[in-house]
């Protein structure tokens, strides 16, 4: 299990898994099938073994019992994969035909089941932040305004072109690259304010350019 929770991505998970389940069962072939409920489909990730699913075969939802007793039979075994109360996958064994199955095999598919429902529902989870990220990331970059996230001790966590290019006249910064006021602020007071009304900053020089600066601490900082 400990393993299986190390492992980074779904599909890591899901091969170092099987191979290790089936020297424990004996069985023909293994298979993990993730649910895909928004398009009410089911998805062979990854089988492991011979005469099983062929590997990334996709059906719908309703057709997946009848798959798996054509494949295997009487022979076959299955653990649900559950995870946030509802499930997301199963753990399928397709035992070897001379093989008898004891409470001790199921005992250890339905623990098996569990911790790797557990890890792929993480990495999911960790899967679909890193894609809000990245699409965050993207609609900060494009921004006409400048945009600019401040750790609490002043260090630049994100700042899109617009920002980058005009922060010197709106903040006064560090050798390190760190922000300790902003818009005549600094960032001690940005942090205990609710919300800094919008402000005008003048760069020096003549004829620098007039900015507005507003603030807003996030929640949890």
């Amino acid at each position: 299990a400990r393993s299986i929770l190390a492992a980074e991505s779904v599909d890591e998970l899901a091969r170092t898994a099987m191979p290790r389940l089936r020297q424990i069962v004996p069985s023909r072939w293994g298979a993990i099938v993730l649910f895909e409920p928004e398009c009410d489909r089911a998805r062979f990730m990854v089988v492991d073994g011979e005469g099983g699913p062929a590997e990334g075969e996709v059906l719908a939802t309703a057709e997946l019992p009848a798959r798996l007793a054509a494949l295997a039979g009487e022979q076959l075994l299955t653990a649900s994969l559950v995870a946030s109360g509802g499930a997301i996958g199963l753990l399928c064994v397709a035992r070897v035909e001379t093989a008898v199955a004891d409470g001790d095999q199921i005992e250890i598919i339905t623990e098996v089941a569990t911790q790797l429902a557990v890890a792929i529902h993480q990495a999911q989870l960790r899967a679909d932040l890193d894609r809000q990220q990245q699409r965050l990331h993207a609609v900060v970059e494009h921004l006409p305004e400048g945009v600019i996230l401040l750790e609490g001790d002043g260090r630049i966590a994100l700042a899109n072109p617009f920002a980058r290019a005009h922060l010197a006249a709106v903040a006064t910064g560090t050798p390190d690259g760190s922000v300790i006021a902003l818009g005549g602020l600094t960032v001690d007071k940005l942090l205990a304010a609710r919300q800094i009304e919008s402000r005008e900053v003048r760069g020096d020089g003549a004829g620098a350019a007039v900015f507005q600066v507003a603030a807003r601490p996030l929640v949890g900082g």
